[in-house]
């Protein structure tokens, strides 16, 4: 009897055995598939982080790239403007006249909305209208931006910048109104082609049928406007370009937002 139970106490220990180390490789394994899991996941985070920072260098040299070029671009444009050829003269010494045109329309805009509303000429308050609102979303545009971007003038290059970092008096430039760190963007050229833009589209959502000159004889008027802001060294090429851009879409908006067809007609 006594070896009859040690041979099925030898059997149990047998079957335990196989069935234990069984158990010990399977938790062994799970380990392992754990550990490579892991492992895996982590070098997936590497990796994407490895790409992250190579895309934001790679973003920052090309943005960096960009400006010096603009940069670039503008002060050849601004040797450019200081030429003693007759053109260039010329451009210069009407730059000062052109700076009043964008200020007396301006301030003529809404008058002629009111005056032209009052007298019952519905589609010329329109124009007015989509005009006044154009150039509102406009100034709303430059005004953030000057608050925010202080870029020295070409006229105001001379000005020291330790000067401005003190939070002295604000300089500016020699025989102009002008602030030397009020660059970025033009005020004067984005006015100009906000009137411009918005009544080039008002004409065409009117079906005008001198639509065409009417863009024609606004941008014209619009562009001679931002070159003389380059020939009075008030601002740069871009800032020109710039204002040219939000003005044009302020307009835009502006002529959307008016009805098709004026009241009256």
């Amino acid at each position: 009897m006594k070896i009859l139970l040690i041979l099925v106490a030898a059997l149990a220990g047998l079957k335990a055995a196989p069935l234990a180390a069984q158990d010990t490789l399977i938790v062994k394994v799970s380990r392992d598939s754990s550990m490579s899991g892991d492992s895996s996941s982590g070098s997936r985070l590497q990796r994407l982080r490895t790409a992250g920072r190579r895309l934001g260098s790679g973003s920052i040299a090309i943005a960096r790239r960009g400006a010096r070029t603009i940069f670039a671009v503008d002060s050849t444009v601004e040797l450019l403007s200081r030429h003693p050829d007759p053109a260039s003269g010329a451009l210069r010494h009407f730059a000062p006249v052109a700076f009043w045109v964008p200020v007396v329309a301006v301030v003529a805009t809404p008058l002629v909305w009111a005056d032209e509303a009052q007298d019952g000429n519905h589609l010329n308050a329109q124009y007015a209208r989509s005009a006044t609102t154009a150039l509102a979303l406009g100034f709303l545009a430059s005004r953030a931006t000057k608050h925010f971007i202080r870029r020295t003038r070409p006229c105001g290059m001379t000005v020291a910048r330790d000067s401005l970092a003190a939070g002295g008096p604000t300089s500016r430039c020699a025989g102009s109104l002008v602030r030397s760190d009020a660059s970025f963007f033009s005020e004067h050229a984005m006015a100009a082609f906000a009137i411009a833009s918005a009544a080039t589209f008002q004409a065409q959502r009117q079906s005008a049928p001198n639509a065409n000159a009417i863009a024609g004889l606004a941008m014209t008027a619009a562009t001679g406007v931002a070159i003389s802001r380059i020939y009075q060294h008030h601002h740069w090429l871009s800032d020109v370009v710039v204002a040219a851009a939000v003005g044009t879409a302020s307009g835009f908006l502006s002529a959307q937002l008016a009805p098709r067809r004026a009241a009256g007609q």
